[in-house]
């Protein structure tokens, strides 16, 4: 570990257990219940006692999807498929984990310049060289 390395902890974040039931009973057959908010606090409560015991930063993904959606039984939006994160769940989290970052290591405020939105171009800005050309074409980027 690096001496200067600072942790940031993050919870699960709110779900949608009947639409993930349901998604998993229909394209696979099987029933993968259980994911269900209930857990994901009960979950979350011990990842912010150890966040808080080791002196780390936490992000609350629960809270901060709740909060978004008017509450957590009502976060359909922010989730594809009753679980996994939709774009503008993505957008949420970029931005409490970004929040936490500035909050923990003093960060621009423009971290959008540091860490890009777009995945494909984010390992071409953060070596500072051109995409392929390929990659360009497939997303009708100029280049």
């Amino acid at each position: 570990s690096h001496p200067r390395a600072k942790i940031i902890l993050i919870t699960p974040g709110a779900v949608d257990g009947a639409r993930w039931t349901t998604m998993c009973k229909d394209l696979y057959g099987i029933d993968a219940g259980g994911r269900c908010n209930a857990l994901a606090r009960a979950y979350g409560a011990v990842v912010h006692k150890v966040a808080k015991d080791r002196g780390c930063a936490c992000v609350d993904m629960y809270q901060a999807m709740a909060g978004a959606s008017g509450g957590a039984d009502s976060v359909g939006p922010l989730v594809v498929d009753g679980v996994h994160l939709s774009e503008s769940g993505d957008r949420l989290a970029y931005d409490a984990i970004a929040k936490a970052l500035t909050n923990a290591i003093g960060a621009p405020t423009d971290i959008v310049g540091h860490f890009p939105l777009n995945p494909v171009l984010a390992p071409s800005a953060l070596l500072g060289v051109e995409p392929p050309h390929e990659i360009l074409a497939v997303l009708k980027l100029p280049g």
